[in-house]
């Protein structure tokens, strides 16, 4: 019988930066979460004060600041919550990232 790898195992093999991979796995449930909520690129560029380019430019930008995350599903009309996950607890470190966001939505 073949021995099996794990998927964790076989990524080390292939040297792929664990970073990146999470920074990529963001960005794509940010666009993700913005299409389920039935909202285009422009319409959140409205409801964020800015323009369709800066909001793609947002989706695809390589290091994500929380701010910046805070603003986007504010303006989806959500809140932001950070929580730590240290063996079997989680932990809220923070119950909602308040930024100010135009109040036209």
């Amino acid at each position: 019988m073949a021995k099996t790898t794990s998927w964790r195992e076989a990524r080390k093999r292939l040297d792929i930066d664990e970073q990146e991979v999470a920074r990529e796995r963001l960005r794509l449930r940010l666009a993700i979460l913005r299409e389920i909520l039935g909202k285009s690129q422009v319409e959140l560029a409205e409801l964020l004060g800015t323009t369709q380019p800066n909001v793609s430019q947002l989706e695809r930008s390589p290091d994500l600041q929380l701010s910046s995350i805070a603003k986007y599903v504010h303006a989806l009309g959500g809140q932001l919550q950070v929580n730590a996950v240290v063996g079997d607890n989680t932990y809220r470190l923070i119950d909602d990232v308040d930024e100010n966001v135009p109040s036209n939505h």
